[in-house]
C-alpha cells in the first residue's frame, strides 16, 4: 500500500478509504473464515484513468456478532490499480 500512496498521494488513499465497501461474494479457500469486501474509485491524470480497488477482509465470526458493519474495524489489506489510457 505504501507504493500506491507514493504514486498517488495520501489524499487519494484517504478518499479511497471513505468509499463504501461491499461484499465481493468470492469464496475463500477451505477453512478460511475471512469474508472479502472491496471498494473502488477512479483517479485521473493527464494521460490515464486509474481504477483503485481496496480489498478488506473480515472474519465471519465478527460479522455474525455485529449488528451493523460500521461496528467493525476496517483496514485496507491491499490495493489493486488498473489503468486505461485517455483517448484524445
Amino acid at each position: 500500500m505504501e507504493s500506491v500512496a507514493e504514486s498517488f498521494g495520501e489524499e487519494v488513499i484517504k478518499k479511497l478509504k471513505k468509499q463504501h465497501c461491499d461484499f465481493t461474494n468470492r469464496l475463500m479457500d477451505d477453512n478460511d473464515t475471512a469474508v472479502e469486501f472491496t471498494s473502488s474509485m477512479e483517479h485521473c491524470d493527464d494521460t490515464f484513468i486509474y481504477t483503485l480497488t481496496a480489498y478488506y477482509y473480515q472474519d465471519q465470526s465478527d460479522l455474525d456478532d455485529c449488528e451493523n458493519l460500521d461496528e467493525l474495524e476496517w483496514e485496507i489489506d491491499c490495493i489493486e490499480v488498473q489503468s486505461k489510457r485517455i483517448e484524445k
